[in-house]
């Protein structure tokens, strides 16, 4: 056999029995809730902000890479409910999520099924000066493929959520809003 075939074998088999060994754990050790809580200022207007972040249909343009549908199924009051297609690491994800909007205010978001079934980030816009302060808490419950996401370090979470809202503050630049 060539080199590079033992290898590749190797490395399937430690993951063959990586994932033998996950399944069968006890379902209190395959899933994992994490909360985490971050605060930025934003120059940016609160107003503009959060009606942007409000704009759930503009999801798939203000990241394309990682949202490919954002469609309401329906709306009540306050609160929509959107049948979402996320792209990530090649791998489409379809999810169902719940969005309650309290207007210039707060954004909650809450998943409703899948892997991350019951996350919620919870989105506070304030005035701070002339920007905004965004204020995001973030209660992460990961299970199945996900798990290993809720071991993550702060600083993976921080930099994820920063790459998040700089493709906003790109999208409202890139439509001269700003």
């Amino acid at each position: 056999m060539k080199k590079k075939s033992i290898y590749l074998m190797i490395i399937y088999a430690v993951l063959f029995i990586g994932l033998v060994l996950f399944t069968t754990l006890p379902n209190e050790y395959r899933t994992q809730t994490t909360e985490k809580h971050f605060v930025k200022i934003i120059d940016v207007d609160r107003v503009i902000l959060f009606e942007l972040f409000s704009d759930i249909e503009k999801y798939p343009l203000v990241l394309p890479e990682n949202i490919i549908s954002a469609d309401i199924k329906s709306i009540n009051k306050n609160i929509f409910i959107v049948e979402m297609v996320v792209h990530e690491a090649g791998i489409k994800i379809p999810l169902e999520v719940k969005h309650e909007i309290f207007p210039s205010s707060r954004h909650t978001i809450t998943i409703l099924t899948g892997d991350a079934k019951d996350t919620v980030l919870d989105i506070v816009f304030e005035d701070y000066e002339s920007k905004t302060q965004l204020t995001v808490n973030m209660e992460l419950h990961t299970k199945g493929i996900l798990t290993p996401f809720g071991f993550l370090v702060s600083t993976e979470y921080q930099s994820a959520m920063n790459t998040v809202i700089e493709s906003f503050i790109d999208y409202l630049n890139k439509i001269n809003q700003i």
